[in-house]
């Protein structure tokens, strides 16, 4: 093809030059592949994309004009790592507030990977308080909006249940 040896070639683990040009933040480079065929949303052997090799380079620019292009930054990896998993791990506060924000990652993408780890245990593992403070703020929002929507749910059950019904039934 174009690119003369392949726009997809990929190293062992399935990392394609695309995902290579994102992690080191070369917009030009990804562009360029791109434009010559390469896949937007290849998957390396861990189920990672574009977008999480985006986040963990904390280039906010490059992730939202990957987003333009049509990638889907919502994806989990094997792990169930999220973006937002990515963009903590390496301490990268302004890409987890424009994921958290803009790309609109929400509940699903701040819960426990299948190592127990959520986005904010990796951040301060890691030593980056502020990336912590951040994503265990959402967290924390993410959870309580979780508990409200159980609790309505137990409450609308209850309502509709023969149960309630025949509780409420007062004809005698």
């Amino acid at each position: 093809d174009e690119c003369g040896v392949g726009c997809d070639v990929a190293t062992r683990d399935g990392t394609t030059p695309l995902h290579w040009a994102v992690k080191e933040s070369r917009r030009a480079a990804a562009a360029f592949l791109l434009d010559r065929g390469a896949a937007l949303g290849a998957l390396n052997a861990f189920g990672c994309n574009a977008g999480q090799w985006a986040a963990q380079s904390g280039d906010v620019g490059l992730a939202k004009w990957l987003q333009r292009r049509g990638l889907d930054l919502t994806l989990l990896n094997h792990n169930r790592h999220s973006l937002l998993h990515k963009a903590a791990l390496k301490g990268h506060s302004a890409m987890l507030e424009w994921l958290l924000t803009h790309a609109r990652l929400g509940a699903d993408h701040l819960q426990p990977d299948l190592d127990g780890n959520r986005p904010s245990n990796l951040a301060a593992d890691n030593g980056h308080a502020d990336a912590a403070a951040i994503a265990r703020a959402a967290e924390q929002q993410a959870d309580q909006r979780i508990l409200q929507r159980q609790q309505q749910q137990q409450h609308e059950q209850q309502q509709h249940s023969p149960t309630a019904a025949a509780a409420g039934d007062t004809r005698a």
